[in-house]
């Protein structure tokens, strides 16, 4: 994805989310243990996803955007370290894009805002994820700056 980033096109970028996704996801969310190898393959699928090829993910379907918000919550409830740093440190970086891509800003917190802010919350409070406490705190803080400035 690095590497394809400036000539991939949205057709191939859907299909390959749905094919790695498809056949990934069973195997990986019935439990936090099983397939590691699959796990970190998709996990880092997720990285290169985001750190390079952001902006098409917006002008795919709307579901594609949805299961990969949910992946990367769901990574940073991970129980090892490794994973839920990686989620929160994905998190962040949408947070991020999102935040200075002004024509999607809105409507992005308009429909997931409360969902991050619940499941960031969770996270913070529930005493297993101590490990990651500064950057579930800049996320909450990146959170309520959002709703302070647009009150």
């Amino acid at each position: 994805l690095e590497k394809l980033k400036d000539v991939i096109s949205l057709d191939f970028l859907s299909r390959l989310i749905e094919m790695i996704f498809t056949s990934s996801l069973p195997l990986i969310t019935s439990d936090f243990n099983s397939y590691p190898e699959i796990r970190a393959n998709f996990f880092g699928f997720l990285k290169a996803l985001v750190k390079y090829n952001f902006g098409p993910l917006f002008s795919l379907q709307e579901t594609y955007l949805n299961t990969i918000l949910d992946c990367i919550i769901w990574s940073f409830k991970h129980e090892l370290s490794t994973y839920s740093d990686l989620g929160l440190e994905l998190l962040e970086e949408v947070l991020i894009n999102v935040n200075s891509a002004g024509q999607i800003t809105n409507a992005f917190y308009a429909r997931y805002h409360m969902k991050i802010i619940t499941d960031i919350l969770e996270v913070m409070t529930d005493g297993f994820h101590k490990s990651g406490l500064d950057a579930q705190t800049k996320i909450f803080y990146i959170m309520i700056h959002v709703t302070t400035q647009n009150a």
